[in-house]
């Protein structure tokens, strides 16, 4: 899922908060409680900043939308996004959202089929400023969010199977309390904001990227080369060290907490503890703080998460591609060179053989539906399957799932 490739967009800022949800609230002598009985500095402001074009096609100069960015006294590199405005902006890329508001929540909703809601919204996400909580029903929410997963070459029948595959699998009633991340969510005027680096994560689905420039939001998909974009947009100004050391130490928790997974195989209830062992605010220079987060990926020993790149706070870092010896990486790498996979560079290839249909298939992406449609037009005369998966590098489980449906 997106994110199971962990890029470390540069930019990252978080609020500092103090106060708790016990009925009696004692704030530091500096602060004052607010409407949602939660402490806040008393000095506290929360301001329109500036704009950014959202540009979600590369080809056009023109802009699809503008979104308003907001900044908070209490970090004030931070860039806030409304969430409903967010997705209004797109609009062209997600789908259709039902979203509404209720005191200090707002509500996202949405279903998985083509305007299927009578038996009620398969999903629903809750952004609670009040509580400062983000909740969902289903895990898998972020799966089925984007407009590319609408093939007009597939039946919609295919991928309401997979959501129903799926949906046995999945955790359930998520409630992630943003207070143990120092993140806030902030209740302005008529709509919900959160960091655009969070609405990245919870808001933008699992197919497409928000990537904040200096004057433009660029919204890329998971398999984009980002390169062309950053060499056509300019790039924000270098962050403040400690504070994106700070931010990225709290957001890598939480999202190693509940994105990543596997804490039975390292025997973990929380990846807190190895992750503030980086001591990243303690860094003297950007490259090593890099290196430092570089060398956490590299000891997981995932083929499926990497240090990508340094992006504006760095761009002249390169990461790190030696690897221990005999580890499961070395292995990895080893075997991709031995194979060639790197010659690979079509999305898959297809032949039929008497009655055998023989693929390979190199990414879990949209290329799915170019192959399953290739093996609907010679299913008749096809018995037997035999999917080749050594060059695959991953992808999206829900394509997986499309080809174990049909397959």
């Amino acid at each position: 899922m997106k994110k199971a490739w962990i890029i470390i967009l540069l930019g990252l800022v978080f609020v500092l908060s103090s106060c708790t949800q016990d009925d009696a609230v004692i704030c530091d002598k500096d602060q004052e409680l607010n409407m949602w009985n939660r402490c806040v500095d008393s000095d506290f402001s929360f301001d329109y900043s500036h704009d950014l074009d959202v540009i979600i096609d590369l080809d056009s100069d023109a802009s699809d939308h503008v979104i308003e960015i907001y900044s908070s006294s209490h970090d004030p590199g931070v860039s806030y996004v409304g969430i409903s405005s967010l997705i209004d902006s797109l609009s062209s890329v997600m789908k259709p959202m039902n979203i509404s508001h209720k005191e200090s929540k707002l509500i996202i909703q949405y279903d998985v089929g083509e305007n299927d809601a009578s038996d009620g919204y398969d999903y629903k996400m809750v952004f609670d400023a009040e509580r400062n909580t983000v909740s969902f029903n289903m895990f898998d929410i972020f799966q089925y969010m984007n407009k590319p997963f609408w093939s007009p070459n597939l039946s919609y029948t295919v991928y309401r199977k997979s959501y129903q595959i799926q949906a046995n699998e999945v955790i359930q009633d998520v409630n992630i309390n943003l207070d143990n991340y120092d993140i806030d969510v902030i209740k302005h005027e008529e709509d919900v904001y959160i960091p655009l680096y969070l609405a990245d994560l919870f808001v933008a689905g699992n197919n497409i990227n928000l990537y904040e420039m200096k004057n433009h939001m660029i919204v890329f998909s998971s398999h984009s080369n980002i390169q062309p974009y950053l060499d056509q947009y300019q790039a924000k100004e270098q962050g403040e060290l400690l504070n994106v050391a700070r931010n990225t130490e709290n957001f890598l928790i939480l999202y190693m907490d509940y994105f990543y997974g596997l804490k039975e195989f390292f025997d973990v209830s929380s990846y807190r503890q190895q992750i503030e062992s980086l001591t990243l605010t303690e860094s003297d220079s950007f490259e090593e703080y890099y290196t430092k987060l570089n060398r956490f990926f590299i000891s997981l020993d995932d083929v499926h998460t990497r240090f990508i790149n340094a992006g504006y706070n760095n761009p002249s870092y390169e990461p790190i591609t030696e690897y221990p010896e005999g580890s499961r990486l070395a292995k990895f790498y080893q075997r991709k060179a031995d194979l060639e996979c790197e010659e690979k560079t079509e999305p898959f290839t297809f032949e039929v053989i008497e009655d055998t249909a023989y693929i390979e298939l190199y990414r879990f992406y949209s290329n799915v539906d170019d192959l399953v449609t290739a093996f609907l037009n010679v299913r008749s005369r096809v018995n037997h399957v035999e999917i080749d998966l050594s060059c695959n590098l991953g992808g999206n489980s829900t394509y997986m799932f499309v080809v174990l449906t049909l397959i």
